[in-house]
């Protein structure tokens, strides 16, 4: 790839490195890596402004969905919102 851009004209290596840096920026914007779709218990502690201990036992309550990877637990944003919502 190097080479064969090296054969080509200058100008056009320019539009093409152009090309590839607004590519990776559009799918920077419009990826759905960036989507995060879990909260960790420190941000449910702080959203519900609630203890450790408390939000601890919130996420094994089964009020909403969890998941545990490894040692940690992971909350769905979905579930929990829903569920958040429910109780005002």
């Amino acid at each position: 790839m190097v080479l064969l851009l090296q054969t080509m004209g200058s100008s056009i290596c320019s539009i093409i490195w152009k090309e590839v840096i607004s590519i990776g920026q559009d799918n920077q914007s419009t990826g759905l890596a960036n989507v995060k779709r879990t909260y960790t218990v420190a941000e449910v502690m702080e959203i519900l402004d609630v203890s450790r201990k408390m939000a601890y036992e919130l996420c094994n309550s089964g009020s909403f969905k969890t998941v545990r990877v490894g040692r940690s637990i992971r909350i769905s944003k979905v579930s929990f919102d829903e569920w958040l919502d429910k109780q005002s």
